[in-house]
C-alpha cells in the first residue's frame, strides 16, 4: 500500500494539489481585490470632498471684511457639504453677525469661476481669510460639521478668532 502525502514531491500528488492550490489562490486574490477596491472607493469618495489641488497661501486676496469665510461648492453636495453650508452660516450669523462675511461660490456656475480661478480652487473648499492670513479648514469642516456640529462650532470659532484684528 502506497501512502501519498501532498507536497512531498510525488508527481501524481502534485498534479492533484495544483487545482486545489489554484482555487485557493484565486479565492484569496478575489478577497484581496475586493478589499482593495473597497479601500480605493472609500478613498476616492473622501478625496472628492476634501482633497485640495490649490495653494491659497500663494494668492493675494483681499477680504471684504476683516475676516471672511468662503465656501466653494459644486451642484452636487453630500450630507457633509450641506452641513458645512448650513452650520457655517448659522455659526457666523449667531456669533459674529456683520463682523464676518460668509460667501458661497458654486464652482459649476460662471459666477463662481472667477473667485475660484483667482484662488486656484478646483474642489469643494472652505477657506477663512483674515488680513494676510489664510486658513483652509475643509478637512475639519468635512469631519465635524455633520457628525459633531458642536466640535465644528468650536474649531470654526477658534479659527475665526485667531484671524480677528
Amino acid at each position: 500500500m502506497e501512502i501519498r502525502i501532498p507536497g512531498t514531491g510525488c508527481a501524481n500528488c502534485e498534479n492533484l494539489e495544483k487545482p486545489t492550490r489554484m482555487a485557493v489562490d484565486k479565492f484569496g486574490n478575489t478577497i484581496s481585490l475586493l478589499v482593495w477596491m473597497a479601500f480605493l472607493l472609500g478613498s476616492v469618495s473622501l478625496w472628492s470632498c476634501t482633497n485640495r489641488s490649490h495653494s491659497a497661501d500663494s494668492t493675494e486676496y483681499e477680504p471684504q471684511t476683516p475676516v471672511e469665510v468662503i465656501f466653494f461648492h459644486t451642484n452636487y453636495r453630500c450630507e457633509s457639504c450641506e452641513a458645512i453650508k448650513s452650520e457655517t452660516a448659522k455659526i457666523i450669523h449667531e456669533i459674529y453677525g456683520d463682523k464676518v462675511h460668509f460667501a458661497m461660490y458654486n464652482l459649476d456656475d460662471k459666477s463662481g469661476q472667477k473667485p475660484a480661478t483667482q484662488l486656484n480652487i478646483r474642489q469643494q473648499t472652505l477657506l477663512v481669510f483674515g488680513g494676510k492670513k489664510r486658513s483652509d479648514i475643509t478637512a475639519i469642516a468635512s469631519l465635524y460639521a455633520h457628525a459633531n456640529p458642536e466640535r465644528y462650532r468650536e474649531k470654526l470659532k477658534e479659527t475665526i478668532d485667531s484671524m480677528m484684528p
